[in-house]
């Protein structure tokens, strides 16, 4: 073999290793598609994906990483097919409806997303990062908005612990963080000022920190809804891997 063509063997060689490891890297949705999916906040505890899938939109192929994760449905939205590239192939996420959410343990997946309607939809992947495998997946529907001030626990398990807390028009109320056990509270509705703060914007999270008092006002005069999520166990040194018991967002 001559020189020139053992340079273009190396060079196509190289080629060939490179681009591999070039498109697994862009696959996640976070790079494959920068404006459907973005980071809206991160620390040790949790990290929260917003998530916008336009009308009529067809996303090629990304991946999603593995772990127990809520997803939060910030409007009403039609059915959404994903492609996966693994059994089962096609999973159609139904209509689902704002203030809505699914929990469950999600695994690593490559999936295109298909909306064939002409409405987006809106929703946050809350994804934990503390210790804990909780894998029962459950939808939590979202009750009648009434004018009265309370908090429900919708899902408590040895991992996390979800409440839905109602504030009516004109009033208050206290989040207290458990000592060692961080919060985090996403605004359901718009119209919720935390002291000192400007008020909330509908999916927008608010942190409090383990052992914080957070006075909420409800500044409006409809009710308002947020969704808390405690952690009860300390972050995690690294990401579960385990595989899912439903994989439809």
């Amino acid at each position: 073999m001559n020189r020139n063509r053992q340079l273009v063997v190396v060079a196509l060689g190289a080629i060939t290793l490179y681009a591999p490891a070039t498109a697994r890297a862009q696959q996640d949705g976070l790079v494959a598609h920068p404006n459907n999916y973005r980071v809206q906040f991160e620390n040790a505890w949790v990290r929260i994906i917003h998530v916008h899938i336009p009308g009529n939109a067809d996303l090629a192929d990304h991946t999603h990483p593995p772990g127990v994760m809520l997803h939060v449905y910030l409007n009403d939205a039609n059915p959404i097919v994903f492609e996966h590239d693994g059994n089962p192939n096609t999973v159609t996420r139904p209509y689902v409806y704002a203030r809505s959410y699914r929990v469950g343990r999600a695994r690593p997946e490559t999936h295109a997303t298909i909306n064939r309607f002409p409405g987006a939809s809106d929703y946050l992947r809350v994804e934990l990062k503390t210790q804990g495998d909780v894998g029962l997946g459950q939808r939590i529907p979202a009750p009648p908005l009434t004018n009265a001030t309370r908090a429900v626990t919708e899902v408590s398990n040895a991992m996390y612990r979800a409440t839905r807390v109602t504030i009516a028009a004109r009033d208050s109320f206290v989040v207290t963080a458990d000592s060692g056990r961080p919060a985090i509270i996403v605004a359901l509705t718009e119209g919720i000022r935390a002291e000192g703060a400007a008020p909330l914007k509908l999916g927008q999270e608010r942190f409090v920190d383990a052992g914080r008092r957070e006075t909420l006002h409800n500044v409006g005069d409809a009710p308002q809804e947020l969704l808390r999520v405690d952690f009860l166990t300390a972050p995690a040194a690294a990401p579960s891997t385990s595989p899912s018991l439903s994989r439809a967002p």
